[in-house]
């Protein structure tokens, strides 16, 4: 309902906007090149993707917010009109990610040492008729034929030592865990690398 009535006003402004700036006496091309009615047409557009497709299209109708506000408009021109400097500051910061990545692989691999959880261990397939009747037949002689107990010991020994994982055996493993350890932990790669010995 209340979709409908946004569709409808915002259709009933676009045609008053074209008509009280006159841009159908000016022809089609001064029409397309006009940028601000091209962002009416677009809120147009959401707004029937919204009503029509899925509710989430609205979400986007919150960016009128920075067209209609001044001062969120020029926090935008602020950092669009510094986008060159930005983006050469973030290719800076690759660069010595990517430096650090290599010194990492050459020098100190043995240290990066991440902790991880174990993986639950995934259900066994279903065992097949004659399977069961296999252990059917042991277990009437006497004779364990499966080796659950030991299989067992194994899998817990396995998730007591691999409660931890080398993450720099290779150039992109260090690569990658620099980027996304190195940048979003407090401390940087220093959390990620092995804590030296007492």
């Amino acid at each position: 309902m209340l979709g409908t009535i946004n569709l409808i006003n915002k259709v009933v402004f676009v045609v008053s906007f074209v008509g009280n700036n006159g841009t159908f006496i000016m022809g089609y091309k001064a029409m397309v090149m006009d940028m601000e009615f091209i962002y009416h047409l677009a809120y147009v557009l959401t707004s029937t993707l919204g009503l029509c497709v899925h509710e989430l299209f609205y979400s986007i109708l919150l960016f009128d917010l920075i067209y209609r506000e001044e001062t969120l408009f020029n926090v935008i021109k602020s950092v669009t009109r510094n986008g060159r400097s930005i983006l050469l500051t973030a290719l800076l910061a690759l660069i010595l990610v990517y430096l650090f990545s290599i010194i990492g692989f050459l020098c100190l691999k043995n240290d990066f040492v991440m902790e991880v959880d174990p993986l639950l261990p995934l259900p066994g397939p279903p065992q097949s008729p004659a399977t069961q009747d296999f252990l059917k037949s042991c277990s009437s002689d006497g004779v364990s034929c499966t080796s659950e107990t030991a299989s067992t010991a194994l899998q817990e020994e396995e998730e007591e030592a691999v409660s931890s994982e080398r993450a720099c055996d290779t150039l992109l493993m260090c690569i990658v865990t620099v980027m996304n350890h190195g940048l979003r932990n407090g401390g940087g790669v220093g959390d990620v690398l092995r804590k030296p010995s007492k």
